[in-house]
């Protein structure tokens, strides 16, 4: 039986049983060498695991395109080629999309490129396995005018292709093209060099693929932890403990909570309620992880981070300090150009605390006892646009920092304390850095010309 592929005049492609492939030698050295690489794919992927346990800077992508660079290699002897794709079809098995490409030329169809395979005259090919030859792309084009992917390869100057599908256990997942700027360059033996080829590359190409997509998952499961629990606490997670309780012997707190917010977000939209949040808020996760410190949760429209934990830190309370006074200067900055309409309390209190994890579905590092507690007070009864501070505070930090007693002050709950505002740094302190804000998301929220919630208020 004599099948004629379109762009291929005069070719036949016949059923490929009974033809002796072309190139023997090399073909036996080629399935050699992919036997090797899937045996290694294995290993590789423990190894990649590993790797992801203690950096997330690894690239899920690494097998398969290890992969297709020994495809590219290998084929040269008995393939004339300029350029090797490989698309795989979505999870749903209606687009091909186009995972890997190496070119001599400049590439047009690059990877990332879709297109439904029901467009295509592929998808005839993945049921039958057979190979398809179009030895004149410009011709098919002329009958497929509507081929897309074929018109970007024609622009690449490719003129030639070979088409094998991909498949593993009977289930197509995959092509992989070759192609030239040769018209008329392929033959059925090189067709049929190509086929023999064929489970060889589907069993190599299909568990990289694999791999790559489980590698991908984890590497999402990690960021979503990541971004909810400390990098230490994640990986404590991961090596198998099962309760996380750490009692830290010094810690500081710090409670920021907007002035007046409920008054304010009457005004605004609900839309406009979250935008003002997630734009300060936002702002205050960029100078914790630009000052390393570690922002624990928010609770309405008040804020809660930490120095210290998980990791001690030798200078946490001068951290502290300085990353309140960049609050706090930035709620002075926002407040002059909202018209008064925002402005911060925040609280300090160094001490002692318990760290840990709690949920079993959805994770929450927390902080529990009196000094959490006391810093959360602190900020209940300090002023607008000031930083309350417990004496422990003062004590540690009044060298190289300006404050204002404030005299004794009834906290709920905790009767009577000490207290002062912190005014600033005092000239010449060395703060390493302080007011970081100026770059990242704060300085974002102070360039921005529209005001928090614009356009946003209620109308009814």
């Amino acid at each position: 039986m004599a099948h004629f592929q379109p762009g291929a005049p005069g070719l036949p492609v016949e059923t490929l049983d009974g033809i002796v492939p072309a190139g023997a030698p090399e073909m036996a050295r080629i399935a050699r060498a992919l036997a090797e690489r899937n045996d290694e794919v294995e290993h590789r992927f423990i190894g990649l695991r590993k790797l992801m346990e203690v950096t997330n800077r690894v690239n899920p992508g690494a097998l398969l395109d290890e992969a297709m660079e020994l495809v590219h290699d290998s084929f040269g002897r008995v393939l004339p080629y300029e350029r090797v794709g490989l698309a795989l079809l979505d999870d749903r098995g209606e687009n091909l999309v186009a995972r890997w490409v190496k070119s001599s030329l400049p590439l047009k169809l690059a990877p990332g490129y879709s297109t439904p395979l029901r467009k295509t005259t592929l998808g005839g090919l993945m049921e039958s396995g057979e190979v398809r030859i179009l030895n004149d792309l410009a011709l098919h084009l002329v009958e497929r005018h509507t081929s897309e992917h074929t018109r970007l390869m024609l622009q690449e100057g490719m003129r030639a292709s070979l088409a094998l599908p991909l498949a593993v256990s009977g289930r197509a997942f995959g092509f992989l093209f070759f192609a030239t700027t040769q018209p008329n360059a392929y033959t059925v033996e090189q067709a049929a060099t190509l086929r023999l080829l064929g489970h060889s590359l589907g069993a190599l190409l299909s568990k990289a693929h694999i791999y790559e997509m489980v590698l991908k998952a984890q590497q999402e499961s990690d960021r979503l932890l990541r971004n909810v629990l400390p990098e230490p606490i994640v990986r404590r997670l991961k090596a198998g403990e099962d309760v996380i309780a750490d009692g830290i012997p010094e810690a500081t707190v710090v409670f920021v909570d907007i002035v007046n917010f409920v008054r304010m977000s009457s005004s605004l939209t609900p839309a406009a309620v979250i935008i003002v949040l997630n734009r300060i808020f936002s702002a205050f996760d960029a100078l914790c992880e630009q000052y390393g410190v570690e922002k624990i949760k928010t609770i309405g429209d008040a804020y809660m981070l930490a120095t210290g934990v998980p990791n001690p830190m030798p200078d946490h309370t001068a951290v502290a300090a300085r990353i309140a006074l960049d609050m706090q200067e930035l709620g002075t900055r926002l407040g002059t150009r909202e018209e008064g309409r925002i402005s911060f309390r925040i609280g300090i209190h160094t001490g002692p605390v318990i760290a840990g994890v709690i949920g079993t579905q959805k994770f929450s590092y927390d902080l529990w006892g009196d000094t959490v507690n006391i810093a959360s007070r602190l900020e209940a009864h300090g002023a607008p646009g000031r930083i309350h501070v417990s004496r422990v505070v003062y004590e540690r930090l009044r060298d190289d920092f300006e404050f204002e007693s404030r005299g004794r002050t009834a906290l709920k709950g905790m009767g009577e304390m000490e207290t002062f505002f912190l005014n600033g740094a005092r000239p010449g302190a060395d703060l390493r850095g302080p007011q970081r804000w100026r770059s990242g998301a704060a300085a974002a929220l102070l360039s921005s010309d529209a005001p928090l919630g614009a356009d946003r208020r209620r109308t009814d």
